[in-house]
């Protein structure tokens, strides 16, 4: 190793940089949960009676009702997952990389995109039925709602499920049909090696269906995530809010702890190997099975992009509505794009601490659990309990949301980041140490380099997220400043179609251009695109 890496100042600097960027990632994603804690005892503290007004069997049922719905949508998009990337994993390589770019252009595609879309596609098929004496159902409740959440995290599900498959080493498999059958070689193997992938794609389905609300307020139907937002927006209390949700918290750690660890698993340094790239005829019921599955993935870009085009009217209106929503637009670009570049250094610390070994990266993996078992509401309420102080001049400006959207999709970038860095050569890492010529040098010509595609991966993420949160930035956006996403929630709920379908174009249309121009860096500076002749 260089003499200058080990010498006494390189190390009190490296270590003056990591705790530095261990304080602001814990300002940013610990802060918030840690003030609802403080608050939390502090009400507790002054009226320990008020636990008994809380936990009663009306939030007991409502509790079950919510594990039951969120478990319904990690069901149906296990059981779709499992058929749809079993007939995408025959497909050539060429078409399964360009299936990843399908499943990330689906990403910008808010929920309440999706829930408008499919009410309008439905209220069509209710009329045809009125019209031809059938019976209609009503377009509202749980069923609705277990459907629609379940399109709207589909791709998520299919794509952790086809990329367990594709990470399938030919040896294990061939191995396996000489002993049987491929159809029994693919129960006995194939599923079994993608069960942390199939575990992980079910617990993100659960935690995400659980911890929003906005499409269960559309069915108008009550789940326990919105009765959180109501306790703060009722009593201003980030204390007694944190009361509220601690029974939802108690649910949502255990899967969040067992996410974690199938994460864990699946981000976990492995021999490269060649994968397998199966070769046979599936049995005639589950090949029937596979095309139900692809119609519905196809069903699930089909009917938002056809509603919407149906709906949104001609140019001249899509264009006024378009118009009138300038503002909003602007908005939500500005801060999604703020977000994702002030998420890059955020996830790829977090990155660092995730791969690291001891007591540091399990507090890390602790943490991140933690973090994605937070109901939106309480994120949110927490930043107004972190910031809302005479003097402090965040409460109240842009900084606000930008710090929900952090403190929310950061974790989640910071994985991607985590799979960057466990793709790199450490043998690189080590000739740059022994070829120092500096901190920044080395980071602007080795390390960024090779940490780039995740880093942008990270950043798309983060932006195409942002576009369509809703339930922190609702309570902590600054007076008269909106999103695409909190406009196109308050027109749902007015009724006005038109207006919303265009606003649902627009956000779909603006996160696709932004997505696609991040395809396009991923592409160039890829390290394939590099080393080609």
């Amino acid at each position: 190793m260089n003499r200058r890496t080990g010498s006494p100042l390189h190390l009190s600097r490296r270590a003056l940089r990591q705790g530095l960027g261990a304080a602001v990632l814990a300002l940013v994603l610990l802060a918030p949960p840690c003030a609802l804690v403080f608050q939390f005892a502090l009400a507790f503290a002054n009226d320990p009676g008020q636990a008994r007004e809380i936990f009663s069997p009306r939030t007991a049922r409502l509790l079950a009702q919510s594990l039951g719905e969120a478990a319904a949508v990690a069901l149906t998009g296990t059981l779709l997952a499992i058929p749809a990337a079993s007939a995408l994993w025959q497909a050539p390589g060429s078409a399964q990389k360009r299936l990843r770019w399908f499943f990330m252009a689906l990403a910008p595609l808010p929920p309440t995109l999706h829930a408008l879309a499919w009410i309008t596609a439905g209220s069509w098929a209710a009329d045809l039925a009125q019209a031809a004496g059938l019976f209609a159902p009503s377009l509202r409740g749980w069923g609705w709602l277990i459907w629609v959440q379940s399109m709207a995290l589909a791709p998520l599900a299919v794509g952790l499920t086809l990329l367990g498959l594709q990470r399938l080493p030919a040896g294990l498999w061939e191995a396996a049909c000489l002993f049987s059958s491929p159809w029994r070689a693919f129960w006995k193997v194939a599923i079994p090696h993608s069960a942390p992938y199939l575990l992980a794609a079910a617990g993100l389905l659960f935690l995400l269906s659980l911890t929003d609300f906005s499409l269960a307020a559309t069915f108008q139907v009550n789940v326990y995530a919105f009765e959180i937002f109501t306790t703060f927006s009722a009593f201003h209390d980030a204390g007694r809010t944190l009361l509220v949700a601690l029974p939802l918290c108690a649910a949502t750690l255990p899967a969040a702890l067992l996410t974690g660890a199938q994460l864990r698993r699946i981000l976990a340094p492995g021999p490269a190997g060649q994968a397998a790239r199966p070769r046979f005829t599936w049995p005639f019921a589950w090949e029937m099975l596979q095309k139900a599955a692809i119609l519905i993935l196809l069903l699930q870009v089909g009917v938002p992009l056809g509603a919407l085009l149906l709906t949104a009217g001609p140019p001249t209106a899509f264009a006024a509505s378009v118009a009138g929503a300038g503002d909003e637009l602007f908005n939500s670009t500005r801060i999604s794009l703020l977000a994702a570049l002030a998420g890059l250094p955020l996830a790829l610390l977090a990155a660092q601490i995730l791969a690291g070994a001891g007591r540091a990266a399990w507090a890390g993996w602790l943490g991140l659990a933690f973090l994605l078992a937070l109901p939106a509401p309480l994120a949110g309420a927490g930043l107004i309990a972190v910031w809302n102080h005479p003097g402090w001049p965040v409460y109240g400006t842009l900084l606000m949301p930008l710090h929900a959207l952090l403190a929310r999709w950061t974790p989640y970038a910071a994985l991607l980041v985590l799979a960057q860095l466990r793709h790199i050569d450490p043998l690189l890492l080590e000739a740059e140490q022994v070829f120092h010529t500096g901190w920044l040098r080395a980071w602007l010509r080795v390390r960024l380099p090779l940490l780039s595609p995740g880093l942008l991966a990270g950043a798309f993420l983060i932006l195409t997220l942002s576009l369509g949160e809703l339930g922190a930035t609702l309570l902590v956006l600054p007076p008269g400043m909106q999103t695409l996403a909190v406009r196109l929630y308050n027109y749902l709920h007015y009724g006005a179609a038109q207006q919303v379908s265009a606003l649902a174009l627009l956000t779909a249309l603006t996160g696709l251009t932004l997505g696609l121009a991040f395809a396009a860096c991923f592409h160039w500076i890829s390290p394939a695109r590099r080393s080609a002749p």
